[in-house]
């Protein structure tokens, strides 16, 4: 089980262990954003101190159309206690956790400032 906490702007905000694959895990405080489809992004300054690898160049649509270049690192999450690859874009801005990420689980929300979220592996078949 993995624990947030949603703050005073009603954001839902947990710490994701993230790490390159040399397996030395940082927290990383990142809000849950349902509308991006991706795993995690993280500032550029967050991504050289990781020591995260280049992957590729994206290019995203955001909110109005609007085009984006973005450079995605591979990375690794600590997510329920084992290490998992995730691609990590660097944007700049609060860390966002993605629904990629989320595949699988089940989250229950309880929505107020100091509320708290549990996000768990959702083990029933689809």
């Amino acid at each position: 089980m993995i624990k947030g906490v949603i703050n005073d702007r009603l954001e839902l905000k947990v710490a994701v262990e993230i790490s390159n694959e040399d397996g030395a895990f940082e927290a990383v405080e990142a809000v849950l954003d349902t509308g991006f489809g991706g795993d995690l992004t993280l500032p550029i300054d967050a991504v050289e101190r990781l020591g995260l690898k280049y992957s590729r160049r994206v290019s995203l649509i955001l909110a109005g159309d609007q085009r984006m270049e973005c450079v995605v690192y591979k990375g690794f999450a600590r997510w329920f206690g084992r290490a998992r690859e995730i691609h990590v874009i660097a944007a700049e801005g609060q860390p966002l956790l993605g629904m990629t990420l989320l595949d699988g689980c089940k989250i229950t929300i309880r929505v107020r400032p100091g509320g708290e979220a549990l996000i768990e592996e959702d083990l029933e078949e689809a």
